[in-house]
């Protein structure tokens, strides 16, 4: 890569250095057998048990450490295009909810907010990272800046404008439709060399700007013409700029080819740590290549229900020549094992593909096993609560992206009620974990909807989408959950029996067994790659009273790759409960005044089955205090206030817990109790523990939030957006409290 691939910015040269050696005592690193790895490589791994975990992991220690900075960049943990942005800022890179920033990346950016240069960049307007989390940053103490634009593509240039100098010897160019290839570089991209984004068959005229503003030498292209294409080529040369490719036969040679350039760059040898992320999943290879330096390359990975790609091992073989046998060395994952396999790290290690992956023995059958944490059972809740209709999705995109039919997301010409998708389910065992969902993008004429699952739920291994059509004569797998299966996942495989056209659209068919529940599920080809998505639609011949055939129709995966894409189908908004305002109401049971303050299920960690719920408190007459959830289903209020427990009626789990909260970021505590009792309905924080929370209510402004670890020391937030308004809602209170205890 020349020199553009030997210029560090300074943190990365005083901080990545002692990463590896620094991490050991920050997160769990899980070395491998003996047996399979070469004398002088460890392999090791960074995890999580969210993408904020993991960022704040990878980012390393706490930012008052000697490994960590007091100056971070922060974008969305919920949506990955604005990351792509981070890697040129020099800086570590953590991530955050829309809403509120997540407990583990406050209790990274703590230790260093009084620190005289501490700063927060954050990269993306509101709608990705709320001015509620710059407010939180700077009640910390940080300054806060803001790097946006109207889209991924202005952003990208605006980062990259924000430290480069008027003369740059190279730029970096990769598509912004995709991840993987800026991820691959992110490693090497510096101030001085840049990254910018385009769409892949048209220069961007974000892009443009970017190479018309600076005198720039050339401009790396990443990625074949499927992702920059020959024309944008063209128009950079038109513009006067050299230009060069580099690229493989998929996103897995790319990367491996952008690594390589390390071995021959200036003051790298020998290149002794190796870090390999997900290629499906984006938060891992994205965080990690904001602290990597161009001496430490980042690889990528399939899923680990797909084969090892040679691509990693011909990387290995050409690495372990390149450093020698006597060099000590290590292979690090970035994320869980879901994400990325110990197959995949393994690979790398030794220079030979370890595992067969999705060739094993016995017909693949331990890869379909694999493939199963991807498939979904997708339910259809009604006004009153049940369910109306269901049917299978599947994983794709950062894992908590889910696709499915429109015709299960939808009833009656409307969205359901509620979307709740079942995951965790195998061949042999029903699904046992639940989370709500929202719909963001639907697509009626292709029968497709895109579902976001809720902040809670983790991260599911996305599937790999076939590049190329499957052809007539090919074998078909379907996977769902079809209502003649029962509650267990079912496989059902036949063959690609050619095309039909139905209403203008193009439909696969196929003589898989396809029954309803299989609706919306993932079909597969010999590579598990996705290649169609099954309908209730079907092609029968009839002939008296019986039928002849039938025929499944499936989706095309390339409608999928469209809806994700944000070409096929409408953006669908989102209604939220009224945020911020005090409302004023009464106790069903005993007609007790109250003032209540809620706000979205967005704002709490609180896992199934309370995932929908939207939290809210309320202040009682006497100063009591009482922290609650309303129902949008049930339009009821109903606890415990601290969920996930197994039942009220399980005695050793009822205690109390102490409850911190914080107002304007000031913090004080309570003790509750862990179970609503059930004559009332009503557990409350009353006597001096609840005026003191009034008092403070009273005087204080901005956000509330409570946090609190239960019984089984799994921790859990709320967050309000702000107590504003509270003493005046509180006086009307108090006018209604004497009315009601006059009666």
């Amino acid at each position: 890569m020349g020199e553009q691939l030997g210029t560090q910015h300074s943190w990365r040269r005083t901080a990545l250095g002692a990463l590896c050696a620094a991490l050991a005592a920050s997160v769990l690193l899980t070395p491998a057998p003996a047996a399979a790895q070469s004398a002088n490589i460890a392999i090791n791994r960074v995890s999580g048990s969210s993408v904020y975990e993991l960022a704040a992991n990878v980012a390393g220690g706490s930012c008052d450490s000697k490994i960590g900075s007091h100056s971070v960049a922060l974008t969305s943990g919920e949506n990955w295009p604005d990351a792509l942005a981070g890697t040129a800022l020099d800086r570590p890179l953590l991530l955050t909810k829309q809403a509120f920033l997540p407990a583990v990346t406050r209790a990274y950016l703590e230790p260093c907010a009084e620190h005289p240069s501490a700063k927060v960049i954050i990269l993306g307007g509101t709608a990705a990272v709320s001015e509620n989390v710059a407010e939180a940053l700077r009640a910390m103490g940080f300054r806060v800046d803001r790097i946006s634009g109207a889209d991924r593509y202005e952003t990208a240039r605006r980062a990259a404008r924000t430290f480069a100098p008027d003369e740059l010897s190279t730029v970096y160019l990769a598509s912004g439709v995709n991840f993987a290839d800026a991820v691959a570089v992110a490693p090497s991209v510096t101030s001085d060399t840049p990254l910018i984004l385009s769409t892949p068959t048209e220069l961007h005229a974000e892009a443009r700007r970017f190479l018309t503003d600076h005198d720039i030498g050339s401009v790396t292209i990443l990625g074949g013409r499927a992702a920059i294409s020959d024309d944008v080529e063209a128009e950079i040369k038109d513009l006067g700029i050299e230009t060069r490719r580099f690229a493989g036969a998929d996103r897995y040679e790319t990367a491996a080819t952008i690594a390589r350039q390390s071995f021959s760059t200036p003051g790298c040898y020998p290149v002794a740590d190796i870090a390999v992320a997900s290629g499906t999943v984006p938060y891992g290879g994205l965080v990690a290549g904001a602290v990597r330096g161009p001496c430490q390359p980042l690889l990528l990975a399939p899923p680990p229900t797909s084969a090892v790609p040679e691509a990693l091992a011909a990387f290995g073989q050409d690495w372990l020549l390149a450093i020698g046998s006597s060099t000590q060395a290590s292979v690090t994952g970035i994320g869980p094992s879901s994400d990325v396999s110990y197959d995949s790290l393994a690979t790398v290690a030794s220079g030979a593909v370890v595992g067969s992956g999705a060739t094993e023995a016995e017909g693949g059958a331990q890869a379909w096993e694999r493939v199963a944490p991807s498939v979904v059972e997708v339910q259809c809740v009604n006004e009153n609560g049940r369910v109306v209709q269901s049917g299978s999705g599947f994983a794709v995109g950062n894992g908590r992206q889910i696709v499915t039919n429109y015709h299960i997301a939808y009833r009656g010409g409307g969205p359901c009620k509620l979307t709740r998708v079942w995951v965790g389910g195998t061949f042999n065992e029903a699904p046992q974990r639940r989370y709500t969902a929202t719909i963001v993008r639907s697509a009626s004429e292709r029968d497709l909807a895109l579902l976001a699952l809720s902040p809670s739920a983790g991260a599911l291994p996305a599937v790999t989408i076939a590049t190329e059509p499957s052809k007539a004569g090919e074998t078909i797998t379907v996977l769902g959950y079809p209502g003649v299966g029962g509650a267990t996942l079912t496989l059902t495989t036949g063959r690609h029996s050619g095309t039909v056209e139905r209403g203008g659209q193009s439909w696969i068919k196929t003589d898989t067994s396809i029954a309803p529940g299989n609706s919306g599920g993932p079909a597969f080809n010999d590579d598990r790659e996705l290649v169609g998505v099954p309908t209730q639609l079907s092609v029968s011949v009839r002939r008296g009273l019986g039928i002849i055939g039938t025929l499944g129709l499936l989706v095309p995966a390339s409608d999928v790759v469209d809806l994700l894409a944000g070409r096929l189908g409408e953006q669908v908004g989102t209604a939220a409960p009224d945020e911020g305002s005090w409302e004023q109401g009464n106790a069903a049971n005993t007609k007790e005044p109250y003032a209540l303050l809620r706000t979205s299920p967005q704002r709490h960690s609180i896992p199934s089955p309370h995932d929908h719920v939207e939290p809210v408190v309320a202040v009682f007459c006497n100063d009591d205090v009482q922290i609650d959830f309303w129902d949008p289903i049930t339009r009821r209020f109903g606890g415990p206030f601290i969920a996930g427990q197994p039942a009220s009626a399980d005695a050793e789990r009822i205690g109390r817990v102490p409850v911190v909260y914080r107002i304007g970021g000031e913090g004080a505590s309570f003790t509750r109790s862990l179970w609503w009792p059930t004559s009332t309905n009503r557990e409350i924080v009353a006597g001096d523990e609840g005026s003191q929370f009034v008092r403070d209510l009273r005087a204080g402004s901005g956000e509330l939030s409570f946090s609190f670890t239960s019984h089984d020391a799994a921790s859990y937030t709320m967050e309000f957006p702000d107590v504003g308004g509270f003493a005046t809602a509180y006086d009307n209170l108090q006018d209604r409290c004497r009315t009601f205890s006059g009666s």
